[in-house]
């Protein structure tokens, strides 16, 4: 519940601090006393949008609350403990300490002392803090909102089955697509055959689990190379072979040295450093032989490298620009092609497949028809009680449930409040025969019975 509240700059409220004892406690004040403000800083405080006229010129508006409950509230308390792990707020002793300020740069909101976002924060607060304001009733103007407050008083229960009932409806979508998918005349499995296999050979073409595209660069920059490396080898050679070639001059070099060495042998270590020059040319002279002997000019296997370089390019233009995507689009057209060459057989599977989930989903439908009809009879006697309590008592309420043809999300009920307020009267929707005051009641009615469904921990009443 909420143990204290503590309001500043909100408006005309400029500084107010209430401390609040367990259970029923009464605002009261003349005309403009500032009540509805009061309200309105608490709706603010659960997460409501605040209008920045409630400004005091640059200052900041605050709204605080403490907040306690009991383990005896359990789903109040597992869902907090829950989701404050989720958020890393710490919680302890079942103390909650929730804060809002606005300013004129805009809100923001604190749990704990923690930041956190207006979502997260308005899920928490919704546990905590319920106002029924005086237009409240108008959500039993649309009979959209009856089959929700029905499921409401029900619990978890109905979220369970209509959970359950959401995921057979998942199944069933799923089956529908893979149907659809092969909803194909004979003209257009036999065309969408013909492109599957075309565009399988195409990718199989490039051998791409076997391709080494590195190697390949490297062959083709040596294919494309080899006439300049040729002649360059060549002038080399011609260079170090040729008549009076750089093999000719050095030996001659060397020669001359032996002279010299045979003169002052002090020259010996020269002579032997000319020879091993002219060994190291002669052996440089024949790996460049080998050399050039390795070059090869194939203008063939060049058009043939290009073409696998096209051929990639075109693959990753049209599957994708990864081998991995490529080969994956490869898969998915084998699978593909596997499924239209037993189309059939794969449409009798399919269809016996929805059927048995058609089946399942009705027994799931009719199990929540069930559970709400008999929660129906329930709730009616609890809002009669409730309606006697505020002395309406010339008073008939009923509600019919009918289910329509189709099945969703919340299954295939339709539901709807009837009441008559007179004796004799006919029943008629709620949302076309209550009378303001009426209407007001029967909400503060549903409000009572939700409340001790939920445990809420604090109800306020405008």
């Amino acid at each position: 519940m909420l143990t204290e509240l503590r309001i500043q700059h909100f408006a005309l409220l400029d500084t107010v601090k209430v401390s609040f004892p367990s259970g029923e406690s009464v605002v009261t004040g003349e005309t403009g006393s500032g009540k509805s403000l009061f309200v309105d800083a608490l709706d603010f405080l659960r997460g409501a949008r605040a209008d920045k006229r409630v400004l005091h010129g640059d200052e900041t508006a605050v709204v605080e609350g403490c907040f306690t409950w009991t383990e005896e509230e359990s789903a109040t308390d597992a869902a907090l403990r829950e989701h404050f792990e989720e958020l890393g707020i710490p919680l302890e002793d079942r103390l909650l300490i929730a804060r809002r300020e606005i300013s004129p740069k805009g809100s923001r909101q604190r749990l704990n002392d923690v930041t956190v976002t207006l979502q997260s924060y308005r899920l928490v607060m919704e546990m905590l803090l319920d106002i029924h304001a005086q237009n409240a009733q108008s959500l039993l103007k649309s009979p959209r909102t009856y089959l929700p407050l029905l499921d409401s008083f029900i619990g978890a229960q109905a979220e369970k089955e209509k959970s359950d009932l959401r995921d057979v409806l998942l199944k069933q979508r799923h089956v529908q697509e893979q149907l659809d998918r092969l909803a194909l005349s004979p003209d257009e499995v036999l065309r969408e055959r013909d492109l599957l296999r075309y565009q399988i050979q195409e990718i199989d073409s490039a051998d791409l689990p076997n391709l080494d595209e590195e190697e390949l660069e490297r062959e083709y920059k040596a294919l494309v190379s080899a006439t300049e490396r040729l002649q360059l080898a060549n002038r080399l050679y011609g260079g170090i072979s040729g008549d009076r070639g750089l093999r000719d001059a050095l030996l001659s070099c060397a020669q001359t040295f032996d002279q010299l060495s045979h003169k002052d042998e002090g020259t010996s270590f020269l002579r032997d450093r000319m020879w091993q020059m002219e060994a190291d040319m002669e052996a440089l002279q024949e790996d460049l032989e080998n050399y050039r002997n390795t070059i090869v000019i194939d203008p063939q296997r060049i058009e043939e490298v290009d073409q696998i370089f096209q051929l990639l390019q075109m693959l990753r233009r049209k599957y994708g620009q990864q081998n991995e995507a490529i080969l994956a689009f490869r898969d998915q057209a084998a699978h593909r092609l596997e499924l239209l060459n037993h189309i059939e057989q794969e449409r009798k599977t399919l269809q016996e497949k929805q059927a048995a989930i058609t089946r399942q989903l009705q027994e799931k439908a009719d199990a929540l028809h069930v559970l709400r009809v008999n929660a129906a009879e329930k709730l009616e006697k609890r809002v009669k009680e409730e309606l006697l309590e505020m002395a309406i008592r010339q008073i008939a309420f009923t509600i019919p449930i009918t289910k329509t043809q189709t099945i969703g999300a919340n299954g295939q009920d339709v539901v709807d409040f009837q009441i008559s307020t007179n004796p004799g009267e006919p029943m008629l929707s709620l949302s076309d025969v209550a009378s303001g005051g009426e209407m007001s009641r029967f909400m503060l009615a549903l409000k009572i019975i939700a409340s001790e469904i939920t445990a809420m921990p604090t109800l306020v009443f405008d």
